[in-house]
């Protein structure tokens, strides 16, 4: 979830600790952010592995203080990080993808799997939930995610409806009525939940 200046100003210092690990956490200066507030970011595994294998196939790094540099061992500025992925997508015929790409990517993958908003923000280092909003892709999968989340909710509400009418039998008519409602509810919850 970094935006392009924040990985062309990250240091081997910012990434690996003193016994040549990846760290679990990026901790980025006021001066490495947008905002100008200092911020964190949380490594995951596949980041990490791929971080391992850059270092091990860029031994020079070790004598660089940034982490990615250019040909002539230069930090990289935002501009030519972008113009570099930029090329990079078009080797990869990837189309229409910007530096950018990447960003938007890991917010809406973050939703389409169910985090909160709030915690997407923080991540992303928005200062507003509208901001983080704006960057998540509407698609299929979170969607379908949305409707089997609200369906598995009323299918647990149902079956405790259930449940408590199997032991608290019935005595009036409308009772009755009542009862048989609520499992013609249940079962009808049950098989749109399972279809999706």
């Amino acid at each position: 979830g970094c935006r392009v200046s924040e990985v062309a100003s990250l240091k081997l210092s910012d990434v690996v600790n003193d016994k040549d690990e990846v760290n679990d956490i990026i901790f980025l200066s006021a001066e490495q952010t947008k905002g100008s507030d200092s911020r964190r970011v949380f490594v995951n595994t596949k980041a990490k592995s791929a971080i391992k294998r850059y270092l091990q196939s860029n031994i020079s790094v070790y004598n660089s203080v940034y982490l990615f540099t250019t040909q002539k061992s230069k930090r990289f500025d935002a501009n030519t990080l972008q113009q570099l992925l930029k090329r990079l997508y078009a080797r990869c015929s990837i189309v229409g993808a910007t530096s950018h790409s990447g960003r938007r990517s890991f917010i809406t993958k973050l939703a389409t799997s169910g985090v909160s908003v709030r915690v997407i923000a923080e991540l992303a280092s928005h200062k507003s939930i509208q901001t983080t909003q704006r960057y998540i892709d509407i698609n299929d999968e979170l969607c379908g995610n949305a409707v089997k989340h609200k369906l598995s909710k009323e299918l647990k509400r149902a079956e405790r409806h259930k449940e408590w009418l199997g032991k608290n039998l019935p005595k009036s008519k409308q009772v009755r009525e009542n009862q048989k409602q609520i499992l013609e509810l249940y079962t009808a919850i049950k098989c749109d939940y399972q279809s999706v």
